[in-house]
């Protein structure tokens, strides 16, 4: 019984998929819709099952590494999260609600892979295929029914309409962060929810039930990843934006504006109320200064980044989606999605660039334009021309797949690079962390001979090694790793000097120190390293106890401390950071001896 409770309250996640999918049956048009096309949309759900779990396991089965920074953070996150529930209901339930308020990252998206994990298992592949089916499978089949709603009283072309289901199913961008082990895409369903009930005018009419429901989403978007914010004030920017510019639409803005008024009050005051300590941090905590190391240099790469992400066809179908619905059904729809797509990357681009998960804020919006560009071309194309610009575009798409997976001779890599830049770059490149053997004997020899109150700090940040893989090296079978591991410093002005660095018995760095961004930017790991390798007077207070070899350039030396460093040392490394950071004394300020 205790474990039925648990598998029940670990399946939260599908009961509230299933009670939204309900709700979006109980409407007239899409029960319409899913009549009249049960059996096509039955096997589409049959084809992304196979075709998405297929591609992931060829895929990620090659893989030999160890999950590091944010992506094995979110494994990490997921194998304690169910760790906790697998001990107790309550503790699970303490932790949830401490790491929402309190934690950079929390077990709410963790929360909803429960379930398939225990069914499935618990290593990496696993994981993301826990994620496909979770979270990816349920958004695409809620797009081909946006796809059926949008083209119902239209011409139809069964070629057409299978290469846009393929689309939505091999979408590079949704494919892409989730190979990789972000679990930012558990958002993307209620996103498209919501639109799909803008594009049936829900918000016309005065709705308080579904205006309390919008707002509860918009707080569950908010909750599972902080970033989606930036989607949520666009929600309510873009959709009154058209019930202002569109004199047709005009009589519609009071109750759309009742609604979101309504939506809002609902999502900040159970934010205000229930999760108060995450209320303050969003509004006072200095995201852009923390960020900082990761803000786009200026309009030119946010722009060059969009046309990396989603490939230039893509692009040009998001353009003619907008330009060809002027005047049509879709017009305001559209608008609606620029707006959001718009708003979201201004406003995120003030704290930090995007790296190629936050793309999932903007996602839906980008490929709802996408669908609604290609559903034009029967509209532009004769028969034979459309025949065979399909032809010609489902063959890059089928090239464009083959790059982790089949073809892997150097030659073939001018040509993936152009199918990437024309198709967005589906898979990542295949993982291998060299030396893992070799760092995993590390550790357990380590753990082996630490006491209880010995500490680790790594000076390290790249990915060839870094603090994470000492920290989930023995992930999925041990959450801890290395123990006594101290939380690194990475970037400067967001984690600052580890104050008690002095005081750690053991000290990890690699040589040479390989930086993931660039020195100005990361003074703590290039000052305090060059300190522990080149300084003369380390091996008076350290003694080199390991030099493990990782790759023929790439060498891991563990310190142990054998006398503490005196105080004229300590503020000597101290004055070095100070000429960087005068202003900032947590930059430079170290523990003393007394």
């Amino acid at each position: 019984m205790d474990m039925l409770s648990k598998i029940l309250f670990g399946s939260v996640y599908f009961f509230l998929v299933i009670g939204l999918i309900i709700i979006l049956i109980s409407d007239k048009k899409i029960r319409e819709v899913i009549k009249k096309n049960k059996k096509t949309i039955l096997i589409f759900i049959v084809v992304s099952f196979i075709v998405l779990n297929g591609i992931l396991y060829l895929h990620l089965s090659q893989e030999s590494f160890i999950p590091s920074w944010d992506f094995g953070g979110f494994y990490r996150k997921t194998l304690e999260f169910s760790d906790k529930l697998n001990r107790s209901i309550p503790e699970a339930i303490d932790n949830l609600i401490e790491t929402i308020n309190y934690a950079e990252y929390n077990y709410v998206a963790e929360w909803f892979l429960f379930l398939p994990m225990k069914i499935i298992g618990s290593s990496f592949l696993r994981y993301a295929l826990a994620m496909v089916n979770s979270f990816l499978i349920p958004t695409n089949l809620l797009f081909m029914i946006l796809y059926l709603l949008i083209t119902d009283n239209k011409k139809r072309n069964y070629f057409l309409d299978w290469t846009i289901y393929l689309v939505i199913i091999l979408f590079g961008p949704n494919i892409y962060s989730l190979v990789q082990g972000y679990i930012g895409s558990a958002g993307l369903f209620f996103i498209l929810f919501l639109m799909v009930f803008i594009y049936l005018k829900k918000y016309e009419k005065i709705d308080i039930p579904f205006a309390i429901l919008t707002g509860l989403i918009l707080l569950l978007l908010l909750i599972i990843r902080r970033w989606y914010a930036y989607w949520v004030v666009s929600f309510f920017i873009s959709l009154v934006l058209p019930y202002l510019l569109i004199k047709e639409k005009r009589k519609y803005l009071v109750p759309v504006i009742i609604n979101c008024i309504v939506a809002g009050i609902v999502s900040l005051g159970i934010l205000v109320i229930i999760f108060n300590p995450l209320f303050k941090t969003i509004t006072t905590y200095n995201y852009s200064e923390a960020y900082s190391v990761m803000k786009a240099t200026g309009p030119l790469e946010i722009i060059v980044s969009f046309f990396t992400t989603y490939g230039f066809i893509f692009v040009v179908f998001m353009v003619f989606g907008v330009i060809k619905s002027f005047k049509k059904e879709e017009f305001s729809f559209s608008i609606i999605c620029v707006a959001q797509i718009i708003i979201s990357i201004v406003l995120f681009n003030q704290v930090q660039r995007f790296g190629s998960h936050h793309y999932y804020i903007i996602n839906v919006p980008c490929l709802i334009l996408i669908i609604i560009g290609m559903s034009y071309l029967m509209d532009i194309l004769t028969k034979k021309a459309l025949v065979i610009s399909l032809v010609f575009f489902n063959t890059l798409v089928a090239i464009n797949y083959q790059k982790t997976l089949v073809l892997k001779n150097e030659v073939f890599k001018p040509m993936f690079k152009v199918t990437n830049s024309l198709l967005s770059e589906p898979l990542p490149m295949i993982r291998i962390t060299e030396g893992i053997d070799r760092i995993q004997a590390l550790v357990q020899r380590l753990n082996g001979q630490i006491g209880e109150y010995d500490y680790f700090y790594t000076v390290a940040s790249c990915s060839l090694f870094n603090e994470d893989m000492l920290r989930n090296s023995l992930l999925p079978n041990d959450l801890e790793g290395l123990r006594n591991l101290i939380p690194g410093s990475v970037y400067d002005l967001r984690d600052y000097v580890p104050k008690e660095f002095f005081y750690y018995q053991y000290i990890i760095v690699s040589e040479p120190l390989i930086l993931q961004f660039s020195e100005d930017k990361q003074r703590v790991i290039t000052i305090l390293g060059n300190f522990m390798l080149n300084d003369p007077r380390t091996m008076d207070y350290y003694n080199l106890i390991e030099d493990v070899v990782i790759t023929n350039d790439i060498h891991i030396k563990v310190f142990k401390r054998k006398d503490l460093v005196p105080n004229f040392i300590r503020e000597d490394i101290s004055n070095q950071f100070k000429e960087y950071y005068p202003d900032e004394p947590r930059m430079y300020e170290f523990t003393m001896l007394e």
